[in-house]
């Protein structure tokens, strides 16, 4: 079930960028909470969550937004695990999806998210002020 995480951190093409607002993520299928946001790219986006979950799985998920981006609205969209490992020290289990086919509406969205709620350190990475605690 874990990933290897080691082989798909090669893989990334884009840096992490951690986002300030607590945003969680669901399974639209299951209406189930999957976890909370951590940080995003206009790739995928990492996870924290309490359940563990198969890696190449892909879901429909749904994701709600802060009120001051899409006025408090949500993106649907399709994503694939590609990798999952238990989260020390804790419960919780860290997971990396990769975006399947974003509409550009979405697109432009997340490129929002990550411009303007997000805070960069000088060293090309963002300083997050959000707790990746689940609700």
């Amino acid at each position: 079930m874990r990933g290897k995480e080691g082989s798909r951190m090669k893989e990334r093409t884009k840096e992490r960028t951690r986002i300030i607002y607590k945003l969680r993520i669901f399974d639209r299928k299951q209406n189930r909470l999957i976890g909370t946001l951590v940080d995003i790219t206009p790739a995928g986006i990492m996870i924290i969550g309490r359940n563990e979950l198969e890696e190449n799985i892909e879901l429909s998920l749904r994701m709600d937004m802060p009120r001051n981006v899409t006025e408090g609205g949500q993106i649907d969209f399709a994503a694939r695990c590609q990798w999952c490992r238990k989260n020390e020290p804790g419960n919780y289990f860290a997971m990396g999806f990769q975006f399947l086919g974003l509409h550009a509406k979405d697109k432009a969205t997340i490129s929002d998210l990550i411009v303007n709620f997000c805070q960069e350190n000088g060293e090309g990475d963002y300083a997050c002020e959000m707790n990746p605690e689940l609700p």
